[in-house]
């Protein structure tokens, strides 16, 4: 009886740790797609921090350029 007893809760104490170790491998695999989709964000980010600082040059660049034209049409 004293065995059969201890074998059920060790049957019990295996099934939690399977249900646990399952849990682990479902948050590290959210925990990668959020790292993921982190450096995605980064890398756009990036991108878009370029491609302002590139709009920036270019404005900066031809503003004499780009000045009269606006006043021009701006006093029309």
């Amino acid at each position: 009886m004293e065995y059969a007893n201890a074998r059920l809760e060790c049957n019990a104490a295996d099934e939690r740790a399977n249900i646990l170790a399952s849990a682990v491998i479902g948050l590290e695999e959210k925990a990668l797609r959020l790292r993921s989709n982190e450096l995605k964000l980064e890398r756009q980010l990036e991108n878009s921090q370029a491609e302002v600082s590139s709009f920036k040059y270019a404005f900066f660049r031809s503003n004499y350029e780009i000045c009269p034209f606006i006043l021009q049409h701006l006093r029309s």
